[in-house]
């Protein structure tokens, strides 16, 4: 074995083959998780996976020696291809596999994810110790907006490498066997080809981006614990009650027709035929009520029209405005409360319990969000999400995930959009085991208060003070009965969050009227908007700054982890800026103030890899992977943005909060975030529920 300890690895699955070694036909491939796989497809586990490929990376370098000038000097050597169809190779990829101490390759969570559950032997060899250095990140660091995020269309762009069109995988082209030369051919080329591609994205990081921390030690550490974060997150999946989701399906199709009973009784069909133009009807004769009283109502901002014929989108956010220029008691209310129970139960069905107990509604063979039962707890099944780290399409299949603010996403299912009564479905796996959840308290307010030394932001965080409460006072008088007050800390609490990404005042109406079902007029939030100065000035100075970096540079970076988000042709207007301390857009993306991006990437970035730091620490401090029904110690399964979810066997629930205690202690004080406040001077808790 030569002395390289960095190596190349990719996969082929049962879907690239017609046959497996025992010449028996495979099934084609629908799913990419090898729990699905089994489950969905009927494939065995020993056909998971058909080939291996690495190539050896030259020159070697040790683990701690990683950065990007080191990964820019990469080059491929040999290659070998393993027919993993023959068992006795899978000790020959263990060995390759202890031997390295850095893996190189295009979505490698996909890759360990289906290595691990088709042998234990290597299984054990891919234990969560290696570096991994995954080309999508490294495309992503040198550039987020690039469309092209496959292996296959990344070389044509880069100039590195390139694909016989024959020889793709892709519209439904598969190889005989395992043993087919062409299969092995492009088996091997995948892993050359990543290595290429990796060093040359390096070495332009290092003439386009000099000084930065992309690919900086620090970086390549953040992504590589966040791979394998996602690669636990993948093996443990997500445990529903599958008893409770049945039930709650039946209550909510029982709620569909109460629904549609009541609206037809105020003279409305809100489903099946006939039912867009009885909408229709009826919102005219609504409207025809309101403008009698207010006749420039159908000029309202918040008032949304259907694309083709302009008529009033009959959409939850106009009936909520419709209902608040309405009496209480008008006919209306029951109607358009009836269609709002109506809209909820079908989406929560189509979106969520169907998928999970079937398959997608619309789509009988699509049974990649389902809920799989556990053999020995059939009441109980597994979601296992699709998690993606940064924008990117695993294994070429043409679905798309991530974003680029740093959060990490799933699909299949949606998991971190899940509504209340999804999440009451959750039920531990562990008889006798328990559902544990910790939510980082306004880590976004905390994040923006250190980025910007906001003296306010910064006041309340360290003295314990209710920065929604103050702001309530500030906006409705210091003289409120208790439950106004209540009810107006939530609208303080809208319009804090709102001030960290300059929303307009017709943005923030709207947000309060949907969380609130309260209209206050325009010129209201006009004020909050133009006090915004005196609430937060030190807040809006960083604000500005950090559009004019934008408009000067085209770019933004951030600090440790690499990240960056450009901006093309961005202007802002500074006289506007200066006359009334409000942004004004000069220029949209899809529809979205680019104002708006520009504030919104520091904050939520940096938020989310303060919870990426967080989770990633907890995943170390839980030692090498085990199998993923681990009786013993507690299972993350779920990150939603600010919230880290734990399925805990009995009498370890103790344990997962003293992993979170000490993975927020380690943070701040010797982690990312204590590198942040060390960085600006300014210093906030980090604190959770």
């Amino acid at each position: 074995m030569t002395s390289t300890r960095i190596i190349s690895l990719d996969i082929e699955t049962y879907g690239a083959v017609l046959t497996n070694a025992w010449a028996q036909p495979l099934p084609p491939q629908t799913t990419f998780h090898p729990a699905r796989a089994i489950a969905t497809d009927g494939v065995a586990q020993r056909d998971l996976v058909v080939t291996c490929a690495i190539t050896l990376v030259n020159p070697t370098c040790k683990q701690e020696d990683l950065s990007l000038l080191t990964i820019s000097d990469f080059e491929p050597g040999e290659t070998i291809v393993l027919n993993l169809t023959d068992t006795t190779t899978h000790a020959t990829l263990a060995a390759w596999l202890c031997h390295a101490h850095t893996i190189i390759g295009m979505n490698l969570p996909f890759d360990i994810l289906w290595l691990r559950a088709f042998s234990p032997v290597i299984a054990l060899a891919l234990n969560g110790r290696h570096t991994l250095i995954d080309l999508s990140v490294v495309n992503f660091l040198h550039s987020e907006l690039r469309p092209e995020r496959s292996l296959k269309s990344l070389g044509p762009v880069l100039g590195t490498h390139a694909y016989a069109e024959d020889k793709s995988l892709k519209g439904g082209h598969r190889y005989p066997s395992p043993t087919s030369p062409d299969l092995q051919n492009y088996n091997a080329q995948d892993t050359h080809n990543t290595v290429l591609a990796v060093s040359h994205l390096a070495k332009r990081i290092l003439a386009e981006y000099p000084g930065t921390d992309k690919l900086s030690p620090t970086s390549i550490a953040h992504f590589s614990a966040t791979l394998w974060s996602t690669i636990r997150m993948s093996e443990v999946g997500i445990p529903f009650d599958l008893q409770k989701l049945q039930e709650l399906e039946t209550t909510l199709l029982l709620h569909t027709g109460v629904a549609i009973n009541a609206a037809a009784g105020g003279g409305v069909l809100i489903e099946g035929e006939g039912s867009a133009q009885s909408q229709r009807e009826f919102v005219d004769r609504c409207i025809e009520e309101i403008t009698a009283l207010h006749p420039d109502f159908l000029s309202h901002p918040l008032l949304t029209y259907t694309d083709k014929k302009k008529n009033i989108s009959w959409n939850s956010e106009n009936r909520r405005l419709i209902a608040s220029h309405l009496p209480d008691d008008h006919p209306a209310q029951h109607v358009f409360k009836a269609a709002d129970s109506h809209a909820l139960a079908q989406k929560i069905v189509s979106s969520y319990t169907y998928p999970l107990l079937r398959h997608k509604r619309a789509k009988p063979t699509d049974q990649n969000s389902i809920a799989i039962p556990i053999p020995h707890r059939p009441d109980r099944g597994i979601a296992y999400p699709t998690w993606y780290t940064v924008p990117s399409i695993p294994k070429d299949t043409g679905s798309e995930g991530g974003t680029i603010q740093a959060r990490i996403t799933c699909k299949n299912p949606a998991a971190q959009t899940f509504p209340p009564m999804i999440k009451a479905c959750e039920a531990s796996r562990y008889k006798g085991g328990s559902i544990i959840s910790f939510d980082l308290s306004q880590i976004e307010l905390r994040v923006a208060a250190v980025l910007s030394g906001d003296p306010t932001l910064l006041d309340a965080f360290n003295n314990g003070e209710d920065l929604h409460t103050k702001r309530a006072l500030a906006i409705f008088g210091p003289n409120q009965k208790p439950e106004d007050l209540a009810r107006n800390r939530q609208i303080g609490k809208t319009i804090n969050f709102a001030d960290l990404f300059g929303a307009s005042a017709n943005r923030l109406q709207r947000s309060v009227l949907d969380g609130s079902g309260l209209l206050f007029s325009k010129t209201f939030f006009e004020k909050i908007v133009k006090d915004r100065y005196l609430f937060f000035p030190t807040l809006l100075s960083w604000q500005h700054s950090l559009c004019c970096t934008a408009e000067t540079d085209g770019c933004i970076q951030l600090p440790f982890t690499g990240h960056s988000r450009t901006f093309t042709n961005f202007h802002l207007d500074h006289n506007a800026w200066k006359q009334r301390h409000e942004l004004k857009q000069m220029l949209k993306r899809n529809g979205k103030s680019m104002i708006s991006e520009v504030l919104n990437f520091p904050v939520q970035t940096t938020a989310g890899n303060v919870m990426l730091a967080i989770q990633n620490h907890i995943h170390q401090s839980l030692g090498p992977l085990s199998h993923p029904n681990n009786h013993k110690q507690p299972q993350m399964f779920l990150q939603v943005y600010d919230a880290l979810y734990f399925d805990c066997p009995p009498r370890t629930e103790g344990v997962a909060q003293e992993l979170m205690r000490n993975a927020v202690h380690d943070v701040s004080y010797h982690g990312l975030w204590n590198k942040l406040w060390n960085l600006t001077g300014h210093y906030v808790p980090l604190t959770y529920e």
